[in-house]
């Protein structure tokens, strides 16, 4: 039996990424005395630190310093129409409401967020990145730098312990109400219960765990994923054994691009081409170089149409469909190339048309013609594709301008369906009944973004609701004590 005692005024977090430490800070924020946050990785983060096109928000300080007029509604509107009109709309709402307040969290622990892009599928620009250094040093990436200042944070914040290399392996149930859990050390077979006054489950999806794509998703369990080796859907699994409902979970989103590594082309795990490198004006070829989409358009629509009009770099069984993804230099201004990916020999750096057409094997002039008709486009405002925003050009009649090459392919991305929750982030049964004592947020959650999920969001979704659920909590323990 739960008693005050046994750690009714606890709040147990399954999880380190984002969504997990956003809900931690905000119950001990809301008067919480003691949070455990588990990790099963010995260091937090997950796919949260691997982020890098940043986090949507509207009505923020940033945007109205820019005068870039955007709406809560707007805002709202564009991520029901990306999610094919699927989506929860009450959590859709919630989200969208609650943006400009998540910017102002994450900047609360050191970021500066006055960087702003408009992504694909957004009719207003509010993708928030990291400002680029006075200095000239190369910009952080996004995820990682956010995950490296929350994690640097959580260790010298009072009430909050944080255990790394422990994975929980169920949720303790009583009387139909979740109290804490049972976990393992690393390492170790023994396990141990932590009793809790309310338990929160952000342990993300389940992107690089076949077993559950197969039963899910079995068309698309053998494409390669950007998800770390962690996403194995733990609390998916813990929370649909303590009663909890699914919802969509056939839908998991394939971002368009996923790097080829010219050493490994065939790696499973792909290290992920942001949606920033198209943002900033970034064009994508065929085998012959020629374009085939608008590179702004949604992330299914863009990745269906690679699959669909790309190439093999690879004979093998399995080999990934391709394309070149080229950007101008005068991109470099609105998202600088990290060094890592040019070290990593993900990014090849061309002096001139010529040398990028010899570096993917096609035609110069065939290249020559690509660019300079996008150029023209550009001038013109609108492309054959109904692409109707260019953030740069390619000057194609310069005869000697950088060009930033680089292959990449369709990969497993994000799984849209999850566990149902309400707006309090509380999760529930497949009849909607509340299961007492546990809350849910992030990528294990489903319903949010319906069968497609906009650039940005994913971030945002586990700042809201992972605030959501820690306050809830707060509350809800508050109630016990």
């Amino acid at each position: 039996m739960l008693s005050k005692s046994a750690g009714a005024s606890r709040v147990v977090v399954v999880g380190g990424g984002l969504a997990g430490l956003s809900a931690a800070f905000e119950s001990l924020r809301n008067g919480v005395k003691e949070v455990v946050l588990f990790d099963k990785e010995k260091r937090t983060g997950g796919n949260s630190a691997k982020a890098s096109s940043g986090m949507n928000a509207a009505e923020t300080r940033a945007q109205k310093e820019q005068h870039i007029d955007d709406t809560w509604q707007l805002f709202d509107a564009d991520t029901f129409k990306a999610g094919h009109d699927a989506g929860d709309r009450k959590l859709v709402e919630v989200m969208s409401k609650e943006s400009a307040a998540a910017v102002d969290f994450l900047e609360s622990f050191g970021l500066n967020l006055s960087a702003i892009v408009q992504g694909g599928g957004h009719s207003k620009p509010r993708t928030h990145r990291i400002a680029p250094p006075a200095d000239g040093r190369p910009l952080k990436n996004f995820g990682l730098e956010l995950m490296f200042l929350m994690a640097q944070k959580a260790e010298s914040t009072p009430g909050l312990k944080v255990m790394t290399r422990a994975t929980v392996k169920s949720l303790l149930k009583e009387g139909g109400a979740v109290v804490g859990v049972e976990y393992a050390m690393d390492g170790t077979e023994a396990t141990d219960k932590m009793e809790a006054g309310a338990t929160v489950v952000a342990t993300g999806g389940f992107g690089a765990e076949r077993k559950l794509l197969r039963e899910f998703v079995p068309h698309l369990s053998n494409l390669p994923t950007t998800n770390g080796p962690f996403a194995t859907g733990d609390g998916l699994s813990m929370l649909r054994e303590a009663g909890a409902g699914l919802t969509m979970m056939d839908a998991v989103q394939i971002h368009p691009s996923g790097f080829i590594d010219p050493s490994d082309p065939d790696a499973r795990v792909k290290w992920l081409a942001p949606e920033a490198l198209r943002a900033a004006g970034g064009v994508l070829l065929n085998q012959q170089g020629n374009r085939f989409v608008n590179e702004l358009s949604y992330r299914d629509v863009v990745a269906n149409s690679i699959l669909e009009n790309g190439f093999k770099v690879s004979s093998a069984e399995n080999a990934s469909q391709c394309a070149h993804l080229v950007l101008p230099e005068g991109s470099q201004p609105i998202f600088p190339i990290p060094p890592i990916y040019i070290k990593r020999g993900y990014v090849k750096v061309a002096k001139s048309i010529g040398e990028a057409a010899d570096h993917m094997g096609i035609d110069a002039s065939t290249l020559q013609k690509t660019l300079s008709e996008y150029d023209t486009a550009v001038e013109k405002g609108k492309d054959e594709f109904g692409k109707t925003v260019f953030p740069s050009k390619f000057n194609a009649e310069k005869e000697n301008t950088s060009i930033f090459v680089m292959t990449i392919t369709p990969s497993i991305h994000y799984t849209m369906g999850g566990v149902k929750i309400d707006t309090s982030a509380r999760v529930l049964t497949e009849g909607d009944d509340v299961i007492p004592g546990v809350f849910a947020a992030g990528e294990v959650t489903g319903g949010i973004h319906g069968r497609n999920r906009l650039v940005g969001n994913g971030l945002l979704d586990n700042v809201v609701f992972g605030r959501i659920a820690g306050k809830v909590a707060a509350e809800q323990v508050a109630k016990k004590e």
